[in-house]
């Protein structure tokens, strides 16, 4: 299989592109890609690609004079047209038609205003439009005159400017994602969330942030739109990076691929090579059906038959529709003009019997898109719509009506669906398994394998629920857990450290025991950060953090205190990742856990570019002089003063690995000395 590398430079007649805020759209089996406008330049551009890597120019799809430093162009097929969205000079947002994703589009509003970003999404014949919001993200119901209705503010932000907001919908759930602080930061990034709902409530992906800095030159890494690869099934996420050249930037191209596990989503961000998007395992165009296609009388079907479970994918031109699937010799089912509408027919020898209307306008001088999604149901999606759940099973050939091969363009299929993993997994981040359940009984005899592939070594856990004591092998390794003492159900547990270079099997024999799993997570033990000293003039803070090499359990710091206010702040800094100190990043600039004193508490808070409280404590501290310990056992915080042990709690996604570090702001004047981690005795 071919491979490609991140980024991906995209060229116009031999010169490098910009290529900021990419957004992919996919029409008749080939993807659309459409970027934000060059400053002090009109139009928007477009490229063209089969597989979502090679990209050719294609031409400005509008030459409006209001495109002037258009951002974040995006488009949607909506009933009959397409829709494209822009916010030129980030100054509100316009709306364009066209018949075509080529255009030419037209302008149909004047500025609506509401910030910047625009994203469309659709579902149940209604349009919505989500944006950026200050610190959040925005959804508006689009009107048939283009007015911008039913406001709602969503659960979505990064402590600091979000933008850049996408929708999916998966299953059952309902993906978002979005972007901040800072385009030039070398921590922008993307998180995500999910919901149950459209509207919501959005619910805040445990593995934020789901694109963030891999080193310290695949940085600065942002604004992304999910969108479905050629195989039918697996989910890309496209987005920028930002590359410095000489005394100027250039944002390029990068795609990697998406995983999922229920509500979790996870994204394989690589700077190496991988392989293409994999394509399905049939496909066909308007030039070539008679040969892929076996004639039947007035039917064309395919040689093969579908599994059980499979996607396929049928375009046609204009509103004249055949779709034949589940061909055997006994009967099929046909999707087809009826009346003056459409119809699913089961046709067998004796008889042809409707099976239900379907109500749908298809668009006379566009291509529509029909696709069909069998699980333990029948799913059919019209122009990405769905429109019908059957409870059948349609297991067979697929195929058309002659009298429809003339309008008939792109057809593709593939024999698997909605898996959790479609390849090699890329750590450090979240490991799925392969199996559709979000969890999975571990007992006696059971054998687990991951495809991983990483550089560097690693602290491999499990995100699991002890039964009873459960005995793994893991390579040459013997690790036993115990059931744990945290109030949470499930918890991240150790199972040691693996040292990659490049692709693995990691594999994991149940030898006794009983335990319920989720998923594994990688974290990357040694940092390649050297030491950093931040002292910020604005905000009056300092930090201190200092690489570890090595897996470490134990903190300490010894400080003295100068001076201090009662709304300082001030301590130790605890297996910190992804810091950054550009000034227009968010409030606390990293990942990891502060554990020290605010006001007249001693606190444990997890930081995730912004701060949640694990625990408090009321605690006035006796001496200017004092000794701070931290110390992790499983999912435990133990937090000691002077050696004396104050308090525990629990985080059951607990963060392992990281720097060490120290903070104080500008209300406490503290010396920190003999800063260091360590392992701790048995």
């Amino acid at each position: 299989m071919n491979k490609y590398k991140n980024p991906i430079e995209l060229n116009n007649d031999s010169k490098r592109v910009n290529v900021g805020d990419p957004f992919v759209f996919k029409y008749d089996g080939e993807y659309y890609l459409y970027v934000s406008t060059e400053a002090n330049e009109i139009g928007i551009r477009c490229f063209k690609s089969k597989d979502l890597v090679n990209w050719e120019y294609q031409l400005l799809v509008t030459e409006d004079p209001i495109t002037l430093n258009a951002y974040a162009p995006e488009v949607i097929f909506f009933k009959d047209k397409f829709y494209l969205v822009t916010s030129p000079g980030g100054n509100g947002h316009y709306i364009f038609t066209a018949k075509h994703p080529l255009g030419p589009f037209k302008r149909v509003t004047d500025n609506l205003g509401n910030m910047i970003d625009g994203s469309f999404y659709k579902e149940y014949d209604r349009l919505y439009l989500s944006r950026a919001n200050h610190f959040g993200i925005t959804i508006h119901e689009v009107t048939e005159d283009f007015k911008l209705i039913n406001r709602v503010d969503l659960d979505a932000e990064m402590h600091g400017w979000t933008e850049g907001s996408f929708i999916i919908k998966r299953r059952n759930n309902y993906f978002m994602t979005y972007c901040g602080n800072n385009l030039f930061a070398d921590t922008y990034r993307v998180d995500y969330s999910s919901s149950k709902e459209l509207l919501g409530p959005y619910i805040k992906g445990i593995n934020n942030s789901l694109i963030n800095k891999l080193n310290n030159t695949y940085k600065a890494l942002g604004h992304s739109a999910m969108i479905k690869g050629p195989d039918l099934d697996t989910y890309y996420n496209v987005y920028h990076k930002l590359t410095e050249i000489d005394d100027y930037s250039i944002r390029d191209y990068c795609v990697d691929r998406l995983d999922f596990q229920g509500s979790l989503m996870k994204q394989n961000v690589r700077d190496t090579y991988q392989d293409y998007p994999r394509r399905p395992i049939f496909e066909s165009n308007a030039s070539n059906h008679s040969e892929n296609f076996v004639s039947n009388e007035d039917i064309y079907l395919t040689k093969e038959t579908t599994e059980l479970n499979y996607v396929t994918e049928f375009n046609f031109k204009g509103t004249e529709v055949s779709l034949i699937f589940a061909y055997s010799k006994d009967y099929y089912y046909e999707l087809k003009n009826h009346n003056e509408g459409y119809g699913i027919f089961k046709i067998s020898n004796l008889e042809t019997k409707l099976i239900l209307d379907i109500d749908i306008n298809l668009a006379r001088d566009c291509i529509n898109k029909f696709e069909l999604r069998q699980t333990e149901k029948l799913e059919v999606f019209i122009n990405d719509d769905l429109k019908l759940c059957l409870d059948i099973q349609t297991k067979g050939k697929l195929g058309f009506n002659r009298s429809v091969l003339d309008g008939l363009s792109y057809i593709a299929y593939n024999n698997y669906i909605y898996r959790n993993v479609n390849g090699i997994q890329t750590v450090p981040n979240l490991v799925f398994s392969e199996d559709l359940k979000e969890e999975r009984v571990m007992k006696k005899g059971d054998i687990l394998n991951f495809s991983i592939t990483g550089t560097g070594e690693f602290l491999s856990t499990a995100f699991i629920k002890v039964l009873e004591p459960i005995t793994l092998k893991i390579g040459d390794s013997i690790v036993t857990l115990e059931s744990s003492i945290s109030p949470y159900e499930y918890n991240k547990e150790i199972l040691g450290e693996v040292v990659l270079d490049g692709d693995y099997l990691y594999h994991i024999e149940v030898l006794s025991g009983h335990a319920s799993f989720k998923y594994l997570e990688f974290e990357q033990i040694a940092s390649n950060q050297t030491k950093v000293i931040v002292k910020d003039d604005l905000l009056k803070e300092t930090y201190n953090i200092y690489p570890i090499e090595e897996y470490c359990n134990s903190f300490k710091t010894t400080f003295e205190i100068k001076e201090r206010a009662l709304f300082s702040r001030f301590g130790l800094l605890v297996n910190v990742s992804t810091f950054s100190d550009f000034v227009h990043q968010a409030r606390y600039p990293f990942d990891g856990y502060f554990v020290g004193f605010y006001k007249d508490l001693l606190v444990v808070d997890k930081v995730n570019f912004g701060i949640k409280r694990i625990y408090d404590i009321p605690f006035k501290l006796d001496s200017q002089n004092c000794n701070l310990e931290v110390r992790i056992d499983r999912n435990k915080i133990l937090v000691f003063i002077n050696h004396k042990k104050i308090f525990e709690c629990f985080d059951q996604y607990i963060k392992n690995t990281g720097q060490i570090g120290t903070y104080s702001c500008e209300l406490s004047k503290v010396i920190f000395r003999d800063t260091l981690g360590g392992i701790l005795d048995e």
